[in-house]
């Protein structure tokens, strides 16, 4: 069933890859839709549809009830915990992102458990754009991986 349905790997990765855990005002969950590989928002309080989205609350309402009536129709993409981007970055650390040692040693003692932190203080664009860069990769990874494990045959 899921081979022939077309899902839109970016908006899919948006979902995927968000830090679900982390400073949301206004918290929501998204679902892949299984026939139409269309990925959908429900927020947990209609109110904070409106709010942050501009999402009538009455259409969150019909997302939540469509969600909940067919449950074998969607899969709630789970989204990263905060803990999961940080064991992203430490995986980082032990790439050879760079031939210099010292240098990969130095930027990895400027990590005190803060990623925006280390961004602003590493003083290494080369090792920020190494890190988005690794970031980016294995989320896409990931994400490849969840759909796969869900039936869906990835056509990139």
């Amino acid at each position: 069933m899921n081979a022939a349905v077309v899902v839109n790997f970016g908006s899919f990765l948006q979902a995927f890859a968000r830090d679900h855990d982390y400073h949301d005002p206004y918290p929501r969950n998204a679902y892949l839709d299984k026939a139409t590989g269309e990925v959908l928002w429900v927020y947990d309080d209609d109110f904070g549809a409106f709010m942050e989205s501009g999402t009538p609350e009455a259409d969150n309402r019909k997302l939540a009830m469509m969600v909940r009536s067919a449950p074998e129709q969607f899969v709630r993409i789970p989204g990263f915990s905060h803990g999961q981007n940080h064991e992203i970055f430490e995986e980082f650390f032990d790439t050879q992102w760079t031939d210099d040692e010292q240098e990969r040693e130095r930027v990895r003692n400027t990590y005190f458990k803060s990623i925006g932190g280390w961004m602003k203080t590493v003083g290494s664009p080369a090792a920020v754009d190494a890190f988005e860069e690794f970031r980016r990769k294995r989320q896409e990874q990931l994400a490849e991986d969840f759909l796969k494990s869900h039936g869906f045959t990835l056509t990139r």
